[in-house]
């Protein structure tokens, strides 16, 4: 273990970041600090109010709320950062980015200054069977689909899911529109940005902003698949046994997609531009100072040849018919 570690106590990790993915990715981290390293009387953890049915693994009396606890944070606690923790003398520092290594061993250095074993890597899994979403009055055999839409390069387009709509509705299987259509903060500049979703139209379940973040896991859990591209949703189906279909632009599908049951791409096809095309600039380029949330290039060449429709549904097709139920 880290000296770092070890010569601190007590600890406050606190996931800094407001994005779902990179703070489900953190949590694999922080469940093997509660179960190999810390005696929890000596660790907190401070968390969005919203997430905190992930963390089962820890009790209530280790848990502090992001906006509603602040102020018990005092000077005897050491505070962890997501983003904050490794010092940049050290030589990792020049590839330590979320762009460019797998976003659960990033998130294990930047806390426990270590990589997980394999086995300790899996998205956590909690338990929903209290969750009712019986309100949504959902088919036997749905799909889900991932639309909110805050940038060109990492959102499917309109046209994309309007499609994908149309042919689930001819294999029988009811399109779910899942998302948010509200201000969210954009992680690489920290500006709001008005989201838009595509309209619905007949044999459409649109339940964009009608979800809690625990409703939505569970939505996900039971569907046929879930479809969209690198967002936080699909980390948050992840943890799920959930099908995913997830198109990939601006990161290397190998840093982004989770582990599940202990093994990687469990239950998950990733669609990727191919190698002849503008793709991976985030992964790829040796630059801090590229906000990957905009494209200089008019084509949007990544986006053209992996998020289209015509890609998401061969993938569609190549999945049995088999529907399973959430467990």
């Amino acid at each position: 273990m880290s000296q770092f570690i070890k010569e601190h106590s007590p600890h406050l990790f606190i996931l800094g970041s407001g994005a779902i993915g990179d703070n489900i990715s953190a949590i694999p981290a922080i469940r093997y600090a509660a179960e190999n390293i810390f005696d929890l009387r000596k660790f907190r953890v401070m968390i969005p109010p919203t997430l905190r049915f992930l963390f089962d693994f820890l009790p209530e009396e280790n848990i502090f709320y992001i906006g509603k606890e602040d102020q018990r944070v005092t000077t005897e606690w050491v505070v962890i950062r997501h983003y904050d923790l490794i010092p940049s003398t050290l030589h990792i520092s020049a590839i330590l980015s979320p762009m460019r290594m797998p976003l659960v061993d990033y998130a294990s250095i930047k806390f426990l200054n270590m990589i997980l074993r394999k086995e300790d890597k899996d998205y956590p899994k909690p338990n929903l069977n209290h969750v009712d979403i019986s309100k949504f009055n959902l088919p036997e055999k749905y799909a889900c689909i991932l639309v909110t839409n805050l940038n060109k390069n990492r959102s499917l387009p309109f046209k994309t899911s309007e499609k994908i709509a149309k042919h689930l509705i001819k294999k029988g299987i009811t399109p779910v529109y899942l998302g948010r259509n509200t201000k969210i903060v954009d992680t690489f500049n920290q500006t709001q940005t008005e989201s838009e979703s595509p309209l619905g139209f007949p044999g459409v379940i649109d339940l964009v902003d009608k979800t809690s973040l625990e409703e939505v896991t569970k939505i996900m859990g039971g569907s046929h698949v879930v479809i969209g591209a690198d967002t936080g949703l699909i980390h948050l189906a992840a943890c799920t046994d959930a099908r995913i279909i997830c198109g990939y632009t601006t990161v290397s599908p190998e840093l982004r997609i989770p582990q599940r049951n202990y093994v990687d791409n469990w239950n998950f096809i990733p669609i990727a531009p191919p190698a002849s095309s503008c793709r991976f600039c985030a992964s790829e380029l040796h630059r801090y100072d590229v906000n990957f949330n905009k494209c200089k290039r008019i084509d949007l060449q990544c986006v053209s040849t992996t998020l289209n429709p015509e890609r998401f549904i061969k993938a569609i097709d190549s999945l049995d018919c088999e529907y399973r139920e959430y467990k």
